[in-house]
């Protein structure tokens, strides 16, 4: 039996964190998630209008990114997201509109992509063709050209969107069980206590 006078057996579970039944919080810009669970307010953290849905998020948090960038360009990024990455996924309240908005961009990207590699595959074929008809070369040359130049324009153009698609929210900071996210509304942040861990 236990001695009830005696002194409790405390175990350090590290720093206080602070307490919210749902699991949200603000942190200056931020909108500080518990990962396991959390619980959102029926409306869009994007707008804070009332949304009711809640769409599959998948987020990706790089220590130290913009350094991976400057430092390896796409290839640094995607080096470093294999070896230091991490990637969760949440159920977020995001309005339908935005969501859609964001994939139309996706799609106009894609579709660029694709019209540059058929186009392109098609002034292949037909300067293979006009040379084996016996047309002169520098005919062939001169119209074909452009036919061949066209897929790069496109190709600007889908880099164009890529870079104009920014992603819905982003992961700022990230440690075992909370992650800071960017891309909140204000008016939705204000709602929310204040972090103080």
């Amino acid at each position: 039996m236990q001695n009830p006078y005696s002194t409790p057996n405390v175990v350090d579970d590290g720093p206080l964190r602070p307490i919210s039944d749902s699991g949200l919080w603000r942190d200056k810009e931020f909108l500080v998630v518990r990962i396991e669970s959390p619980r959102f307010p029926n409306r869009c953290i994007k707008t804070d209008q009332p949304c009711d849905t809640r769409t599959s998020i998948r987020l990706d948090y790089v220590p130290k990114k913009t350094l991976w960038i400057l430092a390896g360009g796409v290839i640094g990024h995607a080096i470093a997201k294999t070896l230091l990455g991490r990637s969760f996924s949440l159920e977020m309240p995001i309005s339908r509109n935005l969501i859609d908005d964001h994939s139309s961009i996706r799609g106009k990207a894609t579709k660029l992509v694709v019209c540059s590699m058929l186009i392109f595959l098609l002034g292949v074929v037909g300067f293979v063709f006009a040379m084996a008809s016996g047309v002169n070369e520098t005919l062939a040359m001169c119209i074909l050209a452009p036919i061949l130049l066209l897929p790069f324009f496109a190709m600007g153009g889908a880099v164009y969107y890529t870079i104009r698609q920014k992603p819905l929210v982003g992961v700022v900071n990230l440690d075992s069980s909370f992650a800071w996210i960017s891309g909140v509304s204000s008016s939705f942040l204000a709602s929310l206590p204040s972090w103080t861990g």
